[in-house]
């Protein structure tokens, strides 16, 4: 009987040892001669075997004389234990063993006088004896020798575009088979396996593989951190820095190949998110309107004899025939010059005395005369009235100040994504778990509850049957476009996601046939999750302040009246009530009596500033997304229904289409929202698109799009209106440029109304681009430069842009016909970066 040590290349992964003691006379083995192989993998360090010249085999011999040519160290192994079991069934359940023990030394391994039937299985273990009573999981896999066939193939590990929808190959998705393993991650042998569960390295592994996206970033395993920082400046508005910046923390992607011929790849990551995050907005115009304020002075004294008005005053005293009433002074308001105050010093009938009705019959206007004795009434009213303009201007101003107040988000996420493969068809689930805290938010004990709920949830691991074939690691390209297109909330972030998906292999020769008829094979993938998160509410008030600023000294244009007695041209009288006695006091009735009384009128140059103020506050609320899709080679349908559970509950269902054929792309959209605002609005969308081929380097788009809206908010001018609108327009891209212009209808009500929106991009070299556009709206025009210029490779590309804006604000016109006006620039410097 012949004995051999046989070493054979399995499926194209590792090269393992394999024990094969064979009953015939060959020297060689043929794997299609043998229905099952018996292997075991020899768990020693890599370091003892070099397999180099046998890699390209599918089976090779090494007699046991020859092996330590082949630098197995024999001094880590001092003893091999070879059990032969006997009625061992694989293909179904697993019967009882028997098991026979025999210890070889290595000295005499062509020594031994076994004898084998040719049902005998044969095993190796390292450092122990395999008893009777061991666990029937430590018994090796078989392996079919049709496994030993699968083809080598190369993978790009370059990025590719998710989305089937750019008339891109649609190629498979090969997992690369020749990945190397760690030998500190080897795990213990398992019958359940063919190739046991192996980390794997993770630069073998092609990005499509892990690809998700997670707070509005895209991410793969081969994503070690993603910065982006923005600094924002300009006129009248607040300087603000923003980032967003994600770093892996851990990640390992775990790779094997079942009994019954599943494939699976899992990746496990962990990953932190720092972001700023808008808290508070504000935002105020501010309108100065040049007025002339008008004002009054009234001051007014009648004295006379007190037998009039004062029973108890003597025979001949002088008193007060008006009340003491004087507008204090220092008591003017500042925003709108009125009075506040008005003292009482006196009533009528109060004694006058003689040295005080001396003093007031002084030149000009005296009513406080000695020992604080006060007579008359002086009223001072600085505003009566204003009329449009003054001596300084007519032109009407306005301005715009925007600010903003930033806080901070800080999130742990654990990311899971599960693929497998058999031979008819591929399933992949996804799994993402986060905490997170936003500092001040006012919902924060509710979102961190959230959080904890959801770090118990249970990852999603897709259920698929094994199969007789081998399993297809080709698999359908659609699998990962529809997990990536699922509608996901955006500015939210992610507390649960869990989401399942599936897409049938393609045929074995669709890749070969021509591109038309290879796109019309590739079957769909399927798509569904469910994803709990937190989502950002804004509460909105309006308010507006008015006041009247000076602009110059207050001037009198105009005073009239005069004073004097019995024998002066002065003719006075006044009214009075006394316990409802009307009685009327006349100075030419009188044979004894002084009166003063003076007018005036008044002007000031004055702005009439109104200041209109948009207050936004944002806090995050708890909000669950059921979404899905099935995503075609040429075509993605998405539906979607959730809530977001703020003070009023915004429930919302959706869907949109998207095909792309014969390079026509067209779109269609509607989403309707229950308590509808500015920012979660009912909405029926959609844009159609033809490309058309000029030459090798240039090419005419013409497109046509629409958006209405309904149950929102009404716009306020204080804030960026959202604007119906229906477009028609084109694209040439030649050479280094690219132009786009769309003329704008006003045909749909609350429309932008009829504008024309364009931008042009010149391609500076390949690194380089700058990029000038106009765009205007309902009441803002927009223009502005944008530049940018990246640098790096696919593993770590960088860039940065410079970036200017004006926004032209139209508030109509004022009251002199003038438009009113306002421009506001805004300046930005944006750096990202990919490390890789």
């Amino acid at each position: 009987m012949k004995k051999t040590v046989t070493l054979i290349k399995i499926a194209n992964y590792t090269c393992v040892p394999v024990l094969q003691i064979l009953t015939t006379e060959l020297n060689y083995v043929h794997a299609e001669d043998h229905q099952q192989i018996q292997f075991a993998q020899l768990y020693e360090n890599r370091s003892h075997i070099k397999l180099s010249d046998l890699n390209e085999q599918k089976q090779g011999q090494v007699l046991p004389e020859v092996i330590e040519d082949n630098n197995f160290d024999f001094s880590e192994y001092p003893q091999i234990f070879i059990s032969i079991t006997e009625d061992i069934n694989l293909d179904n359940n697993i019967s009882p063993v028997k098991y026979q023990e025999y210890q070889i030394s290595p000295e005499t391994i062509e020594e031994n006088n076994l004898n084998f039937s040719p049902q005998t299985q044969i095993l190796i273990s390292k450092d122990k004896k395999v008893n009777s009573d061991d666990s029937v999981s430590e018994l090796k896999a078989k392996i079919t020798p049709e496994m030993m066939e699968i083809k080598d193939s190369n993978f790009s590990n370059q990025a590719v575009d998710l989305l089937p929808l750019n008339n891109s190959n649609n190629q498979d998705i090969e997992i690369p088979p020749s990945i190397e393993i760690k030998p500190d991650d080897v795990e213990l042998p398992n019958i359940l396996y063919k190739n046991p569960r192996q980390v794997v390295y993770k630069e073998k592994v092609p990005s499509i593989l892990t690809t998700f996206s997670l707070n509005d970033l895209m991410v793969n395993h081969l994503t070690k951190a993603v910065v982006d920082t923005q600094f924002v400046f300009g006129n009248e508005r607040t300087d603000n820095l923003y980032f967003n910046a994600l770093y892996q923390i851990d990640s390992q992607i775990i790779q094997s190949l079942s009994i019954d011929n599943i494939f699976t790849s899992d990746f496990q990551g962990e990953y932190i998110q720092l972001r700023t995050i808008n808290q508070n907005r504000q935002v105020s115009i501010i309108q100065s309107q040049p007025q002339t304020l008008r004002g009054f002075e009234l001051q007014q004294t009648f004295i006379g004899s007190c037998n009039l008005v004062n029973n108890a005053a003597n025979s001949g005293e002088q008193c007060n025939f008006l009340p003491p009433l004087v507008v204090d002074r220092n008591s003017i308001e500042p925003r709108f010059f009125v009075p506040t105050r008005i003292e009482q010093l006196g009533k009528i009938g109060d004694v006058i005395s003689p040295e005080t009705l001396d003093f007031i019959k002084l030149p000009g206007w005296q009513n406080i005369g000695v020992n604080g004795e006060a007579t008359g009434i002086d009223l001072y009213l600085p505003n009566i009235g204003a009329t449009p303009g003054n001596s300084q201007s007519n032109q009407t101003a306005i301005s715009r100040r925007e600010s903003l107040d930033n806080t901070y988000s800080l999130g742990y996420y654990q990311v899971r994504q599960i693929v497998k493969t058999n031979a008819e068809k591929a399933v992949l689930g996804r799994t993402i778990k986060g905490v997170n805290v936003i500092v001040d938010d006012e919902n924060f004990g509710l979102n961190s509850a959230l959080g904890a709920l959801g770090a118990v949830l249970p990852d999603v691991e897709p259920s698929l049957q094994g199969t007789v074939e081998n399993a297809n690691t080709n698999i359908n390209r659609n699998l990962f476009n529809a997990a990536n297109n699922i509608r996901i909330p955006s500015n939210s972030f992610v507390i649960y996601q869990g989401g399942v998906g599936e897409a049938v292999h393609n045929q074995r020769n669709v890749n070969n046939d021509n591109s038309a008829s290879r796109r019309l094979k590739i079957p769909a993938g399927k798509f569904n999750s469910v994803w709990v998160g937190i989502s950002p509410v804004i509460k909105r008030s309006f308010s507006q302040v008015s006041r009247y600023v000076s602009t110059g000294e207050e001037r009198r244009t105009l005073r009239v009246g005069g004073e004097g007695g019995i024998n002066s041209d002065v003719n006075f009288a006044v009214a009075t009530n006394d316990n409802g006695i009307a009685d009327v006091i006349n100075s030419a009735d009188l044979n004894n009596f002084y009166v003063q009384a003076y007018m005036s009128f008044l002007e000031r140059d004055v702005n009439f500033e109104t200041v209109n103020t948009l207050n936004e506050k944002t806090n995050y609320y708890p909000h669950l997304s059921l979404t899905g899709n099935i995503t075609n080679y040429n075509s993605v349908l998405r539906y979607y229904t959730g809530a977001i559970f703020a003070d009023d509950m915004k429930l919302y269902v959706g869907g949109d289409y998207t095909i792309n054929w014969d390079n026509w792309l067209l779109n269609l959209g509607a989403i309707a929202y229950n308590n509808g605002d500015k920012d979660y609005f009912s909405k029926l969308e959609g844009s159609l698109s033809k490309q058309f081929r000029l030459s090798s380097n240039s090419n005419l788009g013409l497109f046509t799009g629409f958006r209405y809206a309904w149950d929102r908010d009404d716009d306020n001018f204080l804030d960026d209106p959202v604007d119906n609108f229906v477009n028609v327009g084109a694209n040439l891209n030649f050479n280094n440029f690219s132009f786009r212009i769309s003329q704008l209808l006003d045909i749909l009500p609350d429309s932008t109304g009829n504008k024309i929106q364009g931008s042009l991009t010149a391609n500076l070299g390949r690194n380089a681009s700058l990029t000038a556009y106009f765009s205007p709206q309902r009441n803002i025009d927009s223009y502005g430069i944008s530049s940018r210029y990246s640098w790096g490779d696919s593993a770590n590309l960088s860039s940065i842009s410079f970036n200017w804006g004006r926004n032209i604000y139209d508030f109509g016109e004022d009251t002199f016909g003038e438009n009113l006006q306002t421009t506001n620039d805004t300046f930005s410097v944006i750096f990202q970066t990919i490390f890789r």
